[in-house]
């Protein structure tokens, strides 16, 4: 971007070019600086044989990023100074600006766990509402005592969801702590059975979201949060669309093929032709306007629903549910959604097939997961 700031440089978005003659390389130094000008980090990234391309600028910053000691330090930054350095050529520098959250998280490495401490700037009397949710129990939350998470709090193993909210603020950390022993490596996500019912499937979904797009920090987490989005994505859809349907798609990702397809396609709807027509929709698609015209029309032509809000809204929840829940009529969408389960099991079902995104990546998945 022409104007990046310091979150999509420290999220290894940026699309950086350096250009200068074979032969030479160019030096990278990263400097973050805090609101009051104190010096947080100054490291040397490393050098890059020019010409640079932004895809070698992103492998070697990813590398420099995986480090635990300070991939997050940005939380704590206000700004940032990025200089290149080329011997005989010459020295640049860019600058990144970052506006800290008003309610934020930090998360550091100690003594062998992880801590958080939650930043409060607001400047108001009221107290924020705060909650973590373990990574064994993702849905279930623990109340925590905003005094006693304004300094630093050890999280329980093996980690979980911190959400702070105060007035319109709201700052979310997925943290995970290192684990004790090979046992300790996974974690096993247990769900109570869900509510069938559209206010509590709507604050599932919210928090599905914090689940997939808070920031995080911590050990192991691609495996552990895996399993818990996994779990919760599951669990909701399972709920939605039915029992029956959640196996067959468990079936169907274990074994992807004409067999476990056939489940799909005479489950999506009790008139067997509607899933049967949905696996020709997109494969001549040159957008979503037109997959989602697609997918109307076929709902309509079964009966199913002929409302084009419904329909676009399902397609977005049954591919990216993460992206639907900010929909401004999400909650009013879900109830209606569970009055036509087979709109949903539709639009869930070009997901599994890959047409909704033009690709053949599968979205989330139904998987079988514990109960308690």
């Amino acid at each position: 971007p022409e104007h990046a700031d310091l979150d999509t440089l420290w999220r290894n978005e940026l699309n950086l070019s350096v250009n200068g003659p074979e032969g030479f390389a160019a030096t990278f130094i990263v400097a973050l600086q805090s609101d009051d000008g104190r010096e947080i980090l100054s490291e040397q990234i490393g050098a890059i044989d020019l010409p640079i391309r932004p895809d070698m600028w992103r492998s070697t910053f990813g590398r420099f990023l995986g480090h635990e000691t300070r991939a997050w330090k940005y939380l704590e930054a206000q700004s940032c100074t990025l200089t290149i350095r080329a011997e005989g050529l010459g020295t640049c520098a860019l600058r990144f600006e970052h506006d800290p959250l008003p309610v934020r998280w930090l998360a550091h490495s100690r003594r062998g766990g992880v801590v958080v401490r939650l930043v409060d700037d607001c400047g108001q009397d009221a107290h924020p509402v705060v909650h973590f949710y373990s990574m064994a129990h993702p849905i279930e939350p623990r109340p925590l005592e905003p005094q006693g998470v304004r300094s630093y709090l050890a999280v329980t193993p093996p980690g979980g969801l911190c959400v702070a909210k105060l007035g319109s603020h709201t700052d979310a950390i997925v943290v995970s702590t290192p684990a004790a022993g090979m046992k300790d490596l996974q974690v096993n996500p247990l769900f109570p059975p869900l509510h069938r019912n559209a206010a509590t499937l709507s604050e599932l979904w919210r928090l599905f979201r914090h689940w997939h797009g808070a920031r995080r920090f911590g050990f192991l987490l691609d495996l552990r949060l895996g399993r818990v989005v996994d779990g919760l994505s599951s669990e909701l859809f399972s709920s939605m669309c039915g029992k029956k349907w959640a196996d067959a798609e468990v079936s169907f990702r274990q074994n992807p093929g004409p067999n476990t397809a056939n489940a799909l396609f005479m489950l999506a709807d009790k008139q067997n032709g509607f899933g049967v027509t949905l696996q020709n929709i997109g494969r001549a698609s040159t957008g979503v306007g037109s997959l989602g015209d697609q997918f109307l029309a076929a709902a309509a032509s079964y009966g199913i629903s002929n409302d084009q809000q419904l329909c676009d809204f399902a397609l977005r929840l049954g591919h990216q549910p993460h992206a639907a829940v900010l929909d401004p009529d999400f909650d009013s969408l879900i109830a209606r959604l569970l009055e036509h389960a087979a709109v949903l099991r539709g639009a869930r079902l070009l997901a599994l097939l890959g047409t909704a995104s033009g690709t053949k990546t599968l979205p989330p998945s139904i998987r079988a997961v514990q109960r308690d």
